[in-house]
């Protein structure tokens, strides 16, 4: 496949202009605007395209690790009973930390409501558990 220069139309076979009125019931209109062209020092033709870079924010490992164990406390680790507000202290801690940057962490906000959840599930397990037993003993006195 050969290389045609972009600024010669007519060359290429393309009309240098849409049909006129008086060619048929079409508008007019203008003429295509050329792209501009350069050649790097081998002499190959190519186009500039903008380039634009979007600056990543450091990713904090606090907010992680507590988004990281509320999945796993949601998913039944509270079952073990500090995961749950291990994973509770390192969220609050990483959105601490980044909330002092002038940021947002939505892992660390994750982290907050899944541990959470897992905490309050924790802890009516645990009431359920004691009034079970009362009742238990209650029942068998």
């Amino acid at each position: 496949m050969s290389y045609q220069d972009p600024n010669n139309w007519a060359a290429s076979g393309y009309p240098a202009q849409y049909p006129s009125a008086a060619s048929g019931p079409y508008p007019q209109y203008s003429t295509y605007p050329a792209p501009t062209v350069y050649q790097d020092p081998s002499g190959t033709p190519y186009q500039m395209m903008p380039v634009y870079q979007v600056a990543q924010p450091p990713a904090d490992g606090m907010s992680i690790a507590g988004m990281v164990l509320g999945i796993i406390s949601v998913a039944g680790g509270w079952i073990t009973i500090v995961m749950p507000f291990i994973g509770l202290g390192l969220s609050i801690a990483g959105q601490h930390k980044v909330s002092q940057q002038g940021r947002t962490s939505g892992q660390a906000i994750a982290g907050i409501v899944c541990n959470g959840v897992a905490v309050l599930a924790l802890i009516s397990i645990a009431i359920m558990a004691l009034m079970a037993r009362g009742l238990f003993e209650w029942f068998f006195r």
